[in-house]
């Protein structure tokens, strides 16, 4: 899956490393998300950035609460 498509999405494009768009984890996530959403909301730097943030903390004592989470389509590629 290509998630850059032909613009670049989240109106980020930069030449450094986007090797962390294709791994398999993300890519599933993103997938799954689109999925069962319906819709690509061409978010995937957004997308990588929470599920870095929830296996950074799942170890972390405590709840892991998103806001502002309209449809779901973040929490949804996270989980």
């Amino acid at each position: 899956m290509n998630v850059f498509g032909k613009a670049p999405p989240d109106f980020v494009d930069t030449p450094h490393n986007k090797g962390c768009m294709s791994e398999v984890g993300f890519v599933a996530g993103y997938e799954k998300a689109v999925s069962l959403c319906g819709f690509d909301y061409r978010i995937p730097w957004r997308v990588h950035q929470a599920q870095w943030a929830a296996h950074s903390c799942v170890h972390a004592e405590g709840d892991f609460v998103e806001l502002g989470t309209g449809r779901g389509f973040v929490m949804l590629s996270v989980l």
